[in-house]
């Protein structure tokens, strides 16, 4: 099972990622993260700007990071 993090933001708008991304999957959130769980994988967003993959393929992690990004709050110019 492949886990991977990265650091796009200072921030996210938790509430807009829950309000407006992934429809259809089960989520929760939570004071500082918002989890979403999708078929066999999970994903968490971290209100510090971070993101946690567990069980997706490095193109499916990119195709979640480019929905969030709307959501970012001074994204970082390189993602770490």
């Amino acid at each position: 099972m492949r886990c991977a993090a990265y650091c796009t933001a200072g921030s996210y708008d938790l509430q807009g990622l829950l309000n407006n991304l992934l429809g259809g999957s089960s989520s929760t959130l939570y004071e500082g993260s918002l989890h979403f769980r999708i078929r066999d994988g999970d994903v968490f967003f971290f209100s510090f700007g971070s993101v946690v993959f567990w069980n997706f393929s490095e193109i499916e992690e990119h195709e979640i990071l480019k929905k969030g990004k709307a959501f970012e709050k001074d994204s970082l110019l390189r993602m770490e």
